[in-house]
């Protein structure tokens, strides 16, 4: 029996179902089909390998034989793949509930943004026996995530025992609205910190233009600075117009011997692409794979196409779109009609704004930068066409 625990635990680790269903089999045959440890492991390994059918086979199998964990694994088996009514279901019907299905069945709610349905939840839950920390933090980054920074803020105040998640995620939510002030002061009074934290406040510092504290207080940060810490730096100073000092930070992480990841990579290309040196431009996007064995993403050749458009280079940058191994997005035709709109290029632009109107038929931008060049032009029967079909669209 302990060998097939072992390894059922590791088959739920490495996903691996060819295994796993071999191990069910001996299992059966050696009599241990009834075992509820073995079967409670059964279902989180059909369940990890997204093997609903099978791991609900196994759960009803137990029967009234079940115990907390069986209803937790089967909830956590249909949330993890999207299955929210299922698991509700499960859930309705366990007679006795662990703050693992409570905080299941509130993550999955927030994820599928049914905040008040999460919190509805969380507000059902016994506090005194089963609300821990982890589901204060739950709920608390369901908050977050949401953009309720009102009802976060309340919610952090009634955690009995924060930690230093509990922490970061308030100053996450914090940074990501932009509020300087709200995120140093918190920052300030937490008593420990984490790297989340500290990329946290570096973030919201740089996004308020304030590059020489964000640099300060990277440079207080403790000598196990990650990748991440450095993006936030790096991006900050690429997107602040600071491209010559990004890119300084970029080869001082390089010194320190860490590897940038495709983040990296997006703002240091967009670093080059604000010196306006083209050659620097194109020598770093084709070092990406060779230098860094890392092959470019959507963002590298957006970024490319941007740069080589406001270059006036717009028919290169219109071929990098349609040759480019991804399909264009509309924000990728609404950069091109943009350095249309730059130089002067109707035809084109008409191209770009047609396909953009059709992929995000609701969004204004492509009808704005089609008036602004038909306007650039003098073309204005052109414009007058523009804000006639935006009345008759409603946009």
């Amino acid at each position: 029996r302990t060998s097939f625990v072992t390894l059922l635990r590791q088959c739920v680790s490495s996903k691996n179902l060819g295994h796993g269903r071999r191990l069910h089999e001996q299992i059966v045959d050696a009599g241990f089909g009834s075992d509820i440890l073995l079967q409670n492991l059964l279902i989180r390994m059909y369940g990890s390998c997204g093997c609903l059918e099978e791991a609900k086979a196994v759960f009803d199998s137990i029967g009234q034989r079940g115990n907390a964990f069986s209803g937790t694994a089967m909830i956590s088996a249909y949330v993890n793949h999207g299955k929210l009514p299922q698991a509700r279901e499960i859930f309705d019907t366990m007679r006795q509930r662990t703050p693992a299905s409570w905080t299941a069945m509130i993550t999955a709610n927030a994820q599928d943004r049914n905040i008040a349905e999460a919190s509805s939840l969380f507000d059902q839950m016994p506090e005194k026996d089963l609300r821990d920390v982890v589901t204060w933090n739950t709920m608390l980054a369901a908050y977050a995530q949401a953009g309720h920074l009102d009802q976060a803020r309340r919610l952090f105040q009634h955690i009995p025992a924060k930690n230093v998640v509990s922490w970061t995620t308030l100053l996450v939510a914090l940074s990501h609205s932009g509020n300087l002030g709200g995120s140093k002061d918190l920052f300030d009074r937490m008593p420990s910190r984490d790297l989340i934290g500290w990329s946290a406040v570096i973030a919201v510092y740089s996004q308020n233009a304030q590059l020489a504290t964000a640099l300060e207080l990277f440079l207080q940060m403790p000598d196990h600075r990650g990748v991440p810490a450095w993006n936030v730096i790096i991006s900050g100073h690429a997107q602040s117009g600071h491209a010559k000092l990004g890119l300084e930070l970029f080869h001082r992480m390089l010194l320190h011997g860490l590897d940038p990841n495709r983040i990296t990579l997006t703002s240091v290309l967009a670093a080059c692409c604000h010196t306006g040196n083209s050659k620097s431009v194109h020598a770093f996007f084709l070092s990406m794979t060779s230098d860094f064995d890392i092959l470019p993403v959507y963002d590298h050749f957006l970024c490319m196409a941007s740069h080589l458009g406001r270059s006036g280079l717009v028919t290169q940058a219109e071929e990098l779109l349609c040759s480019m191994p991804f399909e264009p997005d509309a924000i990728g035709w609404i950069t091109l009609l943009d350095a249309c709109v730059r130089h002067k290029d109707v035809k084109r632009g008409e191209r770009a704004a047609d396909v953009a109107t059709k992929l995000s038929p609701g969004r204004t931008a492509p009808y704005i930068l089609l008036s602004n060049l038909y306007a650039a032009v003098g073309d204005w029967a052109g414009v007058a066409r523009v804000r006639t079909t935006m009345k008759e669209l409603g946009i």
